[in-house]
């Protein structure tokens, strides 16, 4: 089942809302029952976002993450001939070992207030180490998610991605050109060269989600995580908006 989480097919998922995503339940659960590939496809489209948030503050390395869903996804694949669509239906429940239950002490919540309308991201990979929402790798990918998240504006406006040092006023700009991904619910860049060191990741946008009309002044948020170039564990957390 491994092929099936190396395709990506867990990222930028949205739901269709009322009676659409009951259909779209219904022929997964006819695909699976028919061990048709297909409807692993949509079981993981549907839920892996979920599974992966839940995981990633127990299991931060990535190869560990990628071990516990694809044993999630093989155990569905035997066991769907068990399934009554009379009597059963998908739930997604999460039983944790002692190991896990052990660490549960470690993570930590990071609470924040988002002020409605403001861009706002909401996590972060840093490619080159798999890292998320704690590390950034100069001159290699960072990819993010988040809510009216893309770059726009008129000619001198000061909008973009920015890393800011923690501590300082030392905000390092990121072209537009090494923008690779600009759309209101996902990004992608190329992160700068920075020193060792915290940062914090803000964008800055007028964006209206009306690719006509800019809004009246810039508006600019902080991703609450610090970020880390150099030393630092990676351990990988996902944010708990409160």
């Amino acid at each position: 089942m491994r092929g099936f989480f190396g395709r990506g097919v867990y990222n930028g998922v949205e739901t269709q809302p009322g009676g659409g995503e009951d259909v779209q339940e219904q022929e997964m659960i006819a695909q699976l029952l028919q061990q048709d590939e297909r409807g692993m496809e949509a079981l993981l489209l549907h839920y892996g976002p979920l599974m992966r948030y839940i995981i990633a503050p127990i299991l931060p390395d990535p190869q560990d993450r990628e071990e516990c869903l694809s044993e999630v996804s093989m155990r569905v694949w035997s066991r769907i001939a068990q399934f009554d669509p009379a009597r059963n239906k998908v739930v997604l429940r999460s039983t944790p070992t002692a190991e896990i239950r052990s660490k549960l002490t470690d993570i930590s919540v990071i609470v924040s207030h988002v002020e409605e309308g403001l861009p706002t991201i909401i996590s972060v990979t840093d490619v080159a180490s798999g890292a998320v929402n704690t590390k950034l790798t100069p001159g290699g990918g960072l990819t993010g998610s988040g809510q009216r998240i893309k770059i726009a504006g008129e000619t001198g406006d000061a909008v973009g991605f920015f890393f800011v040092k923690d501590g300082s006023q030392t905000s390092v700009a990121v072209p537009m050109t090494s923008v690779l991904r600009n759309d209101p619910s996902a990004f992608s860049l190329i992160i700068p060269a920075l020193e060792d060191g915290t940062y914090y990741l803000e964008v800055a946008t007028r964006s209206s989600g009306n690719s006509k009309v800019f809004l009246k002044e810039v508006r600019r948020n902080r991703f609450p995580y610090p970020l880390t170039v150099g030393g630092g564990d990676g351990d990988s957390e996902s944010p708990d908006e409160v």
